[in-house]
């Protein structure tokens, strides 16, 4: 009776292994999660150019799991499950997204702008690299603030470098890579980054008045491009825009959330102005033409 159910048991993990490995998915049938701990710790020691994706802990075990594809096949009258494990660089970037924002030039009273393409870059820690990923969805996300991308591949900052890594540096003098636009802007744009957090882009002082629940309402005037961030329970008017915050809401540790007071250089090239309506300036997914939108960045990293 012992062998019998032993039998059945061993067939039923036959079954389930390859069920589970058509589904890519790793199941305990195939290898149990301390053997796979056991054999990621070998991994990890024999390594010398790259790195295991996360710690070698238990509590890591799920996102191994996730990460990890399964492949399996018949070899003679064997059936082979193949483990691809992910090996990264032991260097880890900062990610930053670029909006599009007009910056004002007290001396003239116009509006300067960076044409850039990209809408995501990325940096190391020391800015002496930097790499485009793509499109971030398709990165796995292996915690809260990190995510493991594939095919790409790190640049130098250098003087030839693309204008958004260059700005990602200390520099007294606009980079030559760096394409500045002019342009008379008019009114504001009010444009949602995050969960309960604006972009405030404005040509003139701007009322803007905020009320929480029950409290009453506060009224500042804003200058300066801004961003704001808003509490449940609140909402806030934006000249004749209306924005309300939404409940269960996250302050990430890693996104800066400040002003952007900074100025172009006052040796900007002179160029023919366009008057724009800031309320058509949208975001920079689309390419933005050459003299009437730009791009500065709100300096929101994530790291990857």
């Amino acid at each position: 009776m012992e062998s019998y159910v032993f039998l059945e048991n061993y067939l039923n993990d036959i079954l389930n292994s390859i069920t589970f490995s058509r589904l890519q998915i790793l199941h305990s049938s195939i290898i149990s999660p301390i053997d796979l701990m056991e054999a990621l710790k070998e991994i990890s020691q024999s390594l010398q150019n790259n790195v295991l994706p996360l710690f070698t802990y238990m509590s890591n075990i799920a996102q191994y799991i996730d990460i990890i594809k399964l492949q399996a096949y018949q070899l003679d009258s064997k059936i082979v499950f193949v483990l691809e494990i992910p090996l990264v660089d032991p260097e880890i970037f900062t990610l930053y997204q670029l909006y599009s924002i007009p910056i004002l030039d007290n001396q003239t009273g116009f509006h300067h702008i960076l044409s850039t393409v990209h809408k995501y870059i990325a940096r190391d820690d020391d800015s002496i690299s930097y790499v485009l990923p793509m499109d971030t969805e398709k990165c796995n996300q292996i915690s809260q603030n990190q995510r493991m991308c594939t095919d790409i591949l790190p640049y130098p900052i250098d003087t030839d470098a693309i204008c958004e890594a260059q700005l990602l540096k200390p520099l007294s003098n606009l980079p030559k890579t760096c394409q500045m636009s002019m342009l008379l802007a008019q009114g504001y744009n009010v444009q949602e980054i995050d969960r309960n957090l604006w972009l405030l882009t404005i040509s003139d002082p701007l009322p803007v008045t905020i009320k929480c629940a029950r409290k009453d309402g506060v009224t500042t005037q804003i200058i300066e491009t801004k961003i704001l961030r808003l509490i449940p329970e609140c909402i806030a008017f934006i000249g004749s825009t209306r924005i309300h915050a939404r409940d269960h809401t996250e302050k990430y540790t890693n996104i800066t959330y400040r002003s952007h007071p900074d100025q172009p250089p006052t040796s900007a090239p002179r160029r023919n102005s366009i008057r724009q309506k800031l309320q058509s300036l949208t975001s920079f997914r689309r390419r933005p033409n050459a003299q009437q939108e730009s791009t500065e960045e709100a300096e929101t990293p994530i790291t990857v």
